[in-house]
């Protein structure tokens, strides 16, 4: 059984480019970096493909796009739930350039 849910957000980096007071992720603290790899995580990210079926995921972090590998990311994502779900990206649009060679 599946449950239904509205979102679910996927953090794959702890690093900004900005420095924004207020941050809600605690990205701009220097003490507060890194990322995260995918092929670490797509055991879990099975298992929850299994469980939970979001209208809507969010990758974000910090900043999801300063991630070198995050077409894995997006890609490890679009794997599990392949119709269902949007996907979405929380970013703050400096480095939207990176994903031009992929859009179709």
């Amino acid at each position: 059984m599946k449950f239904d849910i509205e979102y679910l957000d996927v953090v794959i980096i702890r690093s900004c480019q900005l420095k924004c007071d207020g941050c809600c992720t605690f990205s701009h603290h220097n003490e507060i970096n890194g990322l995260e790899e995918a092929h670490d995580y797509e055991e879990q990210i099975a298992f929850w493909a299994k469980h939970l079926h979001p209208k809507r995921i969010n990758i974000f972090g910090g900043e999801p796009l300063l991630h070198p590998r995050f077409i894995e990311w997006f890609r490890l994502i679009k794997k599990y739930w392949p119709d269902q779900s949007r996907i979405w990206v929380n970013t703050n649009g400096y480095q939207i350039d990176k994903l031009f060679p992929y859009v179709d």
